[in-house]
């Protein structure tokens, strides 16, 4: 893998990268890719990330509406807890097979 670094400089390999934060780094590809989520949970999520500080939230004021997220600094340094945190999981999930 080669390591890539996403707009906050956090190191994480290329698929990671685009898996958790979407080509340009932004957050808002997270939704879409929480299928196994309905959409009446996904912006109670957001905004305890918002509240937690961890992503930023920029309302455009247009019609129809658009919203975008990002990480904040506080954000992008959880990133390689949870990467680890995902590749323990898929580690043991081999394991037990």
């Amino acid at each position: 893998m080669d390591p890539a670094r996403t707009h906050k400089k956090v190191p994480v390999p290329d698929l990671d990268r685009s898996a958790c934060l979407g080509p340009d780094g932004a957050v808002a590809q997270v939704t879409r890719c929480l299928k196994m989520i309905s959409g009446r949970w996904k912006l109670p999520i957001l905004f305890r990330l918002y509240a937690d500080g961890l992503i930023r939230r920029t309302d455009f004021g247009e019609k129809p509406p658009r919203v975008e997220y990002r990480l904040t600094d506080r954000g992008a340094a959880l990133m390689p807890v949870l990467l680890a945190a995902r590749q323990f999981a898929e580690d043991h999930e081999q394991a037990s097979e």
